[in-house]
């Protein structure tokens, strides 16, 4: 962490549950730990969206050394390349030349590669330049995102999706998830479900006919008494795992609900106030 603000110090004490650490090597070592509890990970990088070509080989050079580690050390896990950190600001060329070599180095380590998707009008033009490849996922933030690629492609990649509930309105945002996911699993052979409600999932898990399609994935940091009972189950299972200095977007958008995303969300607004007031003075 180097030159943290106040703020910035606070949430990463509240959040750091949730993540494997600043560096890739501490990531390996917790993931190696998970794997010794019967349970695959999947590890991302965590870095803002880069505006030049230099910044997006630094991303994706990490993400082709993570592959690298994963298969010297036998990791059991996957790796989360959201589009974004890959070039997508810069070109839709450069993003997926990017993505189809770590893609390419994945496929050739044997490691399932998950490929992020915030934007699924433009970004989902970046998987058809790709082109179709095995052994790759798309992760998509949202249902409401993922419901965007149901409506206009072939259900060809595997799936993984968001499903926090957010909102006042919980009980019909539960209901209206568990009515997609519904719709879903009636296109895909198989649905991971990341950071689903206990609600929600013991609802879907209820339905013996969606035991064998869906796949939980948690946050890094979710109660290992709670990952218990549903491994016991018969739940299949997955960890999340973030890491890297860049984590301040990680807290605001994937925090658990709840105080801790409200406290970031509060106390980085204010932050940014108090340095666009100085700012103003300066300039004044």
């Amino acid at each position: 962490m180097q030159q943290e603000s106040f703020a910035e110090k606070v949430i990463y004490r509240l959040i750091k549950k949730h993540m494997a650490g600043p560096t890739m090597n501490l990531a390996i070592k917790k993931a190696k730990q998970i794997n010794d509890k019967g349970l695959p990970v999947s590890i991302t990088f965590l870095s803002a969206a880069p505006s030049d070509r230099p910044k997006v080989n630094y991303v994706t050079n990490t993400y082709l050394q993570l592959a690298r580690e994963i298969a010297r050390t036998g990791v059991r896990g996957s790796i989360d390349v959201p589009l974004e950190q890959v070039g997508m600001s810069v070109s839709e060329e450069v993003a997926a030349d990017s993505a189809s070599r770590i893609i390419e180095a994945c496929r050739r380590y044997g490691i399932f590669a998950w490929i992020g998707i915030g934007d699924p009008p433009k970004e989902l033009k970046v998987v058809r330049k790709i082109g179709f490849q095995k052994g790759v996922g798309l992760y998509f933030n949202s249902i409401r995102n993922l419901g965007q690629y149901v409506e206009k492609d072939d259900a060809a990649y595997p799936i993984k999706v968001a499903c926090k509930i957010n909102g006042e309105k919980k009980d019909e945002e539960k209901e209206r998830v568990l009515s997609e996911i519904s719709k879903m699993l009636r296109k895909f052979r198989s649905l991971m479900l990341f950071s689903p409600s206990e609600s929600v999932m013991a609802k879907l898990f209820s339905d013996a006919k969606n035991r064998k399609a869906l796949i939980f994935e948690f946050q890094l940091g979710y109660s290992d008494k709670k990952l218990n009972r549903i491994v016991k189950r018969g739940a299949r299972v997955s960890i999340s795992m973030p890491f890297g200095r860049d984590w301040v977007g990680y807290a605001i958008n994937n925090v658990p609900e709840g105080y801790m995303r409200l406290l970031a969300n509060t106390l980085l607004k204010e932050e940014k106030e108090e340095k666009e007031e100085g700012i103003k003075k300066k300039v004044g």
